[in-house]
């Protein structure tokens, strides 16, 4: 009977690392007319994977793991923020939805660092993310050469069409409107940041298993230029950037001698060779990527202060800033977790209701929700969980910098866009980081 719930449990984790990209999903509720993803209350099939692993880890949970649960006190000071910032909502149920989720995605990152990471294999669990991401570029490259989705509902893909509002798409340098790859996922920004994950996870396993055949080769390098494709043809000007830099850093590092004699260790000779081989594909696959599609690609680095993004990154900044009240005008306990636009739009009623969005930082979100004491108690956490990737990687240097590189990277985006607070595929991303990266409990 062990050995069949063992199997079932295993299987289970493998489909919820394939399929946590899909937006399949059931709307529970939501308080408004029209459906708004931030306010709603949905199931997806990631959190019934997700419940069902709970459901495993509890049989398995230990009196000795409450002892480890409880030595991370400032995971529940910030959800007590969360609990506090209530009193300030404009609407307490959709509050008490997000705290929820907040909650959830807590007992998410213990059960990584606890369970997950203990149990389940590491290549094959790498693996299973890089098959689910080759799939998603696959859609993606799909979806950008015929202009619109493929239909795929059954799995969460939603209906894309360049002249539909709330499409993510840019104009190419004739005024032409070019849609931008989504893959199943909510926004061509979170398809970039799932295969940035996806190809730092190839990587590592190149890096593991780079002796195997000259066969397997080639296939790892379809999957990198497919998975490479599929995020250029997000055309996220943001997340590329974060991870060519960091690419590049880590490359610096393991080129130059000098560089490498803090991370140097038994076989990192190797490493470095195949290491290339993994470099060498990036660059050639971007190389091409930047002469086929050069026109595309100048327009989107076309930057202006008159631009969408900007204007509305600027003001959504800029009100989440201004969300105190009382002493120093400073938003001491916020106007309320997962309320911001709730509140936004009681406080610009002018704003057009396809407008009302997230501020485009997880940081001013946190700070707007949950106001100065739950922006403190975050750094802290984030603190905490960098305390823990120094101490956990400290035998294992190439791989510290690989967990750097990818946290830092994360980190960065955070600053730019909300999707790590806002969105199901987002969190899992973002918790799932923090928890790689403070390695085993």
């Amino acid at each position: 009977m062990m050995v069949r719930y063992a199997r079932y449990e295993r299987w289970l984790w493998y489909l919820f690392l394939v399929t946590f990209a899909w937006q399949t999903r059931v709307i529970l509720w939501h308080p408004d007319a029209s459906f708004i993803e931030w306010r709603s209350a949905t199931l997806y099939l990631s959190d019934i994977c997700m419940f069902g692993l709970f459901f495993f880890w509890a049989r398995a949970f230990k009196k000795e793991d409450f002892a480890i649960v409880s030595r991370h006190k400032i995971f529940f000071l910030f959800l007590a923020g969360g609990a506090i910032s209530l009193f300030r909502a404009p609407s307490v149920a959709v509050g008490v939805i997000a705290l929820i989720r907040l909650l959830q995605y807590l007992v998410f990152f213990f059960y990584l660092r606890m369970h997950a990471w203990r149990r389940f294999s590491a290549d094959m669990s790498a693996l299973a993310v890089v098959v689910g991401a080759v799939a998603q570029s696959v859609l993606g490259i799909a979806q950008f050469f015929l202009r619109h989705d493929v239909g795929l509902r059954w799995i969460g893909e939603t209906l894309l069409l360049p002249d539909m509002r709330g499409v993510a798409v840019f104009y190419n340098l004739t005024g032409e409107k070019i849609l931008r790859a989504y893959g199943t996922l909510p926004h061509p920004n979170i398809l970039a940041a799932y295969l940035m994950v996806a190809l730092w996870l190839l990587a590592w396993l190149w890096v593991r298993h780079g002796s195997w055949s000259r066969q397997t080769h080639l296939l790892w390098q379809g999957a990198a230029a497919i998975m490479l494709i599929g995020m250029y043809l997000t055309f996220s000007r943001t997340i590329i950037a974060v991870w060519m830099f960091s690419m590049v850093v880590c490359g610096l590092v393991l080129a130059i001698p000098r560089a490498t004699q803090w991370i140097a260790f038994d076989g990192l000779t190797e490493a470095r060779r195949r290491l290339r081989i993994f470099f060498g594909t990036l660059i050639v696959v971007s190389l091409g990527f930047v002469a086929l599609a050069w026109p595309l690609v100048l327009a989107r680095l076309t930057i202006s202060r008159s631009d969408e993004a900007v204007v509305l990154r600027i003001k959504y900044t800029s009100e989440a800033l201004a969300s105190g009240s009382g002493w120093l005008h400073v938003n001491w306990i916020g106007v309320g977790i997962g309320n911001f636009t709730t509140w936004l739009s009681g406080y610009d009623r002018l704003l057009p209701a396809h407008l009302v969005q997230p501020a485009h930082s997880i940081y001013t979100m946190i700070y707007a929700e949950m106001g100065i004491t739950g922006l403190i108690l975050f750094l802290v956490l984030l603190g905490s969980v960098l305390k823990n990737f120094w101490k956990a990687s400290h035998q294992q240097p190439l791989l510290r910098l690989g967990l750097g590189a990818l946290l830092v990277a994360t980190l960065c985006i955070g600053l730019f866009d909300h999707f790590y607070w806002t969105l199901q595929q987002g969190r899992i991303l973002w918790w799932a980081t923090l928890a790689l990266a403070s390695g085993r409990a």
